[in-house]
């Protein structure tokens, strides 16, 4: 029956934060999924690099789950209007509650958890981003969440000003992620930059005393962000796959290896899949969602978008 409670409440919740989430908040919402995430990060990205300004973000920062407290979660419900009667309900689950761990055969003492939500209940998830709903942001970033994976982003002509406006993002993050007991993972931490500019005579971004590195390559839910990818590289190394794995001679087209062993090109399967996400993204009810991967880039540099790939073919 306590499952079935929770179930109750999860709906309700949902029901009644559905407009006040954030639109950048990606993760544990009915249609939203990393692969939107992504897509909405790329296709930003891409356009920015279009225009030939640099883009700069940092796709590390996560945040700790077990110091959020019970009291400040239920304060921050009722700032997104949850009704009393909700809110009570949630304060009734988060209450009185215990844990105790087992090893084998032996089971530690109940105690009482000082903070957290509990692990394993279909409500924490929710919780958790009504809880982090309130993220600052500066004017000129974007602060894209999915749970607690965050990724700040800025453009700018000059690497140095997209620098400087990312620090003003983390100056004003650290305080609130004190304030509200949570705690930042520097070792996660890392920035990527997207653009042609030099990083020499910037300088570096700092978090918590501690200089943050750039990389070339960094991983953002579970896909790698390359400052220089092109999809025309995986095509390649699909090709000398298949050659070798198929021992074909030097003159044999790489279309026919790929048409003999029925192998789909790493673009046909790029298109089908944006046709399929794409036409999901229609049917939503959430308008910011529509809109995903319709940026439009400057009409003078002629440069393709990711739905005229899918219409011309």
């Amino acid at each position: 029956m306590a499952k079935v409670l929770e179930i109750i409440i999860l709906i309700r919740l949902e029901k009644a934060i559905s407009t006040a989430i954030r639109a950048n908040q990606f993760a544990f919402i009915p249609q939203h999924s990393t692969t939107n995430q992504l897509t909405k990060v790329i296709d930003h990205l891409a356009n920015t690099n279009n225009r030939g300004k640099n883009s700069g973000s940092i796709p590390g920062l996560r945040k700790g789950v077990r110091q959020s407290v019970a009291r400040q979660l239920l304060h921050k419900q009722l700032q997104l209007h949850v009704s009393l009667s909700l809110v009570s309900l949630v304060q009734s689950f988060l209450s009185n509650r215990k844990y105790s761990v087992q090893v084998g055969i032996s089971c530690s003492e109940p105690r009482t958890p000082s903070a957290g939500v509990p692990h394993g209940s279909c409500l924490s998830p929710l919780l958790f981003i009504t809880y982090i709903n309130d993220i600052p942001s500066t004017p000129g970033t974007w602060t894209n969440l999915f749970a607690d994976n965050t990724m700040i982003m800025t453009t700018s002509g000059s690497m140095q000003h997209a620098i400087d406006k990312l620090q003003a993002q983390i100056n004003i993050t650290l305080p609130w992620l004190k304030n509200w007991k949570l705690i930042l993972n520097t070792n996660k931490t890392l920035e990527i930059k997207f653009g042609r500019r030099s990083l020499r005579q910037t300088t570096p971004l700092r978090v918590n005393n501690q200089d943050i590195s750039w990389k070339p390559a960094v991983k953002y839910l579970g896909a790698a962000l390359i400052s220089n990818a092109n999809w025309r590289k995986l095509e390649a190394v699909q090709n000398i796959a298949l050659r070798t794995i198929t021992s074909s001679p030097w003159f044999v087209r790489n279309s026919i290896i790929s048409s003999s062993t029925q192998t789909p090109s790493i673009q046909s399967i790029i298109i089908l899949s944006s046709r399929i996400m794409f036409y999901k993204l229609h049917l939503s009810r959430y308008n910011y969602l529509k809109e995903i991967g319709k940026t439009i880039g400057p009409a003078e540099l002629n440069r393709k978008r990711p739905g005229d790939l899918i219409k011309r073919t």
